[in-house]
């Protein structure tokens, strides 16, 4: 394929802050119907990538 990402890509991206809890990158999930999250830290760099297997797992691992 020859398409660029940028082409292709979701826009705008869909992110959240680093501090933000486990419950709302769920909530957020759910509202968006989205997958996956890129975490920013509060210079907005991404540090990380929040998939809805790792909610699912950090859930599981708590009293909710």
């Amino acid at each position: 394929l020859e398409s660029k990402v940028g082409e292709v890509m979701s826009s705008p991206a869909i992110t959240l802050p680093a501090d933000k809890t486990v419950l709302d990158a769920a909530a957020l999930m759910l509202k968006r119907k989205v997958h996956r999250i890129p975490i920013l830290d509060k210079q907005q760099h991404v540090v990380g990538i929040v998939t809805r297997t790792d909610v699912f797992r950090a859930l599981e691992s708590q009293e909710v």
